[in-house]
């Protein structure tokens, strides 16, 4: 196998179906990390109230984890979509040898500003249109579309 490139890298990272696996492998993650928790939880149940704190208190960064795996998993989801429905939404930063070699390349937007509001999913969420009311796949009632 051969050292990935930079153009490699480029060419990788319009790659819808390679952003959608890796939210689907996130997500997987997250389950297990999530489902461990619950099974710890749940042998400790019979146990006292002082047991059940501890093990509450010792799987917290489980649950902690768990959550910001799902919020990776629909960072990547909602990029994938965004990179689908608008390729030139995605600009690159490259740096470039004397000779006109790419040295370094990396990505700057994908819909939004990565430096701002590349982890923001509200905004993420807006340019990617989840958040049309006209999606009645996700939006059932209008209530659905109110900020909490």
């Amino acid at each position: 196998m051969s050292k990935p490139t930079q153009e490699m890298f480029r060419d990788a990272a319009r790659d819808v179906t390679a952003w959608r696996a890796k939210a689907v492998a996130l997500r997987a993650a997250a389950t297990a990390l999530w489902d461990s928790f619950m099974d710890f939880f749940h042998s400790e149940l019979t146990a006292s109230e002082t047991k059940i704190a501890t093990a509450i208190q010792q799987g917290s960064a489980r649950i902690h984890t768990s959550q910001l795996l799902y919020g990776l998993a629909t960072e990547t989801a909602l990029k994938a979509r965004i990179i689908e429905s608008d390729p030139e939404s995605i600009e690159f930063v490259e740096i470039k040898a004397a000779d006109g070699s790419i040295m370094d390349v990396s990505i700057k937007k994908i819909g939004v500003s990565l430096g701002a509001d590349g982890h923001d999913l509200i905004k993420l969420a807006e340019v990617a249109q989840i958040l049309n009311p006209s999606n009645t796949n996700l939006f059932a009632v209008i209530s659905d579309l109110e900020r909490v």
